[in-house]
Order: structure tokens, then sequence, then C-alpha cells
């Protein structure tokens, strides 16, 4: 499984309009010398606000949905975005990164390619340490992420969470 739709509202409004004002900064992805499955050393029109994972406005906002879901586990908060018709290449995160949430505030149009599926979401849980990349059209897609990265925090702990949350009686 690499993807779990989350019916969950985060304020769109209020994360667009921050990120609009953290966007003039943001510089194309450098990929780490380690990752040797990207081909490239800076990924064109792909863009991670690196330098707010900590920030206090997007935190507060992540940890109502952690706390929504009972979730205690270490994460990071970021903005990402892929520039019109652009292409992030096939990847996986890197370690510990095992697993994100994303919520699409922008640029719907285009799917997450999984090797063995595509999809179309607003709000998902995805499995990160399996491949994965977009191939944006013309509208430029942001997403805010929360990512999950303790050595013990895999997809399905993430999802056992939010399943307790969503279908229990």
């Amino acid at each position: 499984m690499n993807i779990l739709e989350i019916k969950y509202q985060f304020p769109k409004q209020q994360l667009i309009d921050y990120f609009y004002t953290c966007y003039p900064n943001m510089t194309d992805y450098v990929v780490p010398k380690d990752f040797d499955w990207f081909d490239v050393d800076v990924v064109d029109g792909f863009k991670v606000d690196e330098s707010i994972h900590f920030d206090p406005r997007l935190n507060a906002i992540a940890q109502e949905f952690a706390d929504t879901y009972n979730i205690k586990d270490k994460f990071i908060t970021q903005f990402l975005v892929v520039e019109p018709n652009k292409t992030l290449p096939w990847h996986k995160d890197g370690e510990p990164a095992s697993c994100c949430v994303n919520c699409l505030l922008t640029g719907g149009t285009a799917p997450i390619e999984f090797r063995e599926k595509s999809y179309r979401y607003d709000t998902a849980l995805l499995n990160i340490r399996n491949e994965h990349r977009v191939v944006n059209g013309t509208n430029m897609r942001v997403m805010f992420r929360i990512v999950f990265y303790e050595e013990t925090t895999t997809f399905k702990t993430i999802r056992d969470k939010i399943y307790d949350k969503t279908f229990k009686i």
C-alpha cells in the first residue's frame, strides 16, 4: 500500500497565505550526494523549503493533525513545490523519513505516480520509502507536508493510528 487518503481539513487558506511569504526564498532542490537514485545534482523546478522544518506556525498546524489521530511520532514540516511543466523524477525519500502526510494546496491535476499505480488526492498519507514521482501539468503544485522521521515509524504504524481514529466505533 502506498497511499491512504485522509478526510482532514487543514486550514488551506492560512497555509497558502504563509506559503507565498516563504516562496521567494525557495530554491531548486539540491540532491544530497548519498541519494544515488537521482541522476541529477539539482532538480529543476522542484523546491523544498527546508529552512522551516520546525516553524512554529506550521508545527502548530501539524501538531493539531497529530493530536487528532493520537500520533506521538516525531515530525518536521515543509512546503514542496513542483513548478508548471516540471517533473520530480523517480525517487525514494531519504532515511529516516518513512512516510508523510501531504495536503495539496494548489495544482491538483497532476497525480503522484508509484511504480504500480497513479493517485490523485487532496490530503493523504504517502509511503515515501517506495519509488514515486510527479510529472506536473500547467499549474504550480504546492503541498504542505508533515514528514514522520523516527527510526521506528513506518507507513503502517501511522496508517493504523489514522484507521483507529477514523473507524473506531
